[in-house]
């Protein structure tokens, strides 16, 4: 049996794009909003941040190839293709901050 865990990720877009919707490995779409938080029931999760080309013009012609992931293998949090500099932080169902890091590579 797997304990239950609130959990809230949020996605940020770089330039040029624009958040579009969390989908699950089966690609269904789990929400449209943004920070999405949900009750962690499965012992291995997929969660993907979709994101979609700015209607801004910003100048900066970059494509993403592979969207943000997060894992749960093992009772570890596994979160990949994400910006160098991102802040994941993890928080108990009450709101206090169990974990915070910031990647220095593309995953934590």
């Amino acid at each position: 049996m797997v304990e239950q865990a609130l959990v809230t990720v949020t996605a940020k877009p770089n330039e040029g794009f624009a958040f579009e919707k969390w989908t699950n490995g089966l690609n269904e779409t789990l929400s449209v909003q943004n920070p999405y938080t949900f009750n962690l029931t499965e012992k291995n999760a997929v969660v993907y941040a979709n994101f979609k080309k700015s209607d801004v013009d910003t100048g900066v012609d970059s494509t993403l190839s592979d969207s943000p992931s997060i894992t749960i293998n093992n009772s570890v949090l596994h979160v990949r293709n994400i910006s160098i500099g991102s802040k994941i932080i993890i928080m108990d169902m009450a709101g206090r901050v169990i974990s915070a890091n910031i990647s220095k590579d593309n995953y934590i």
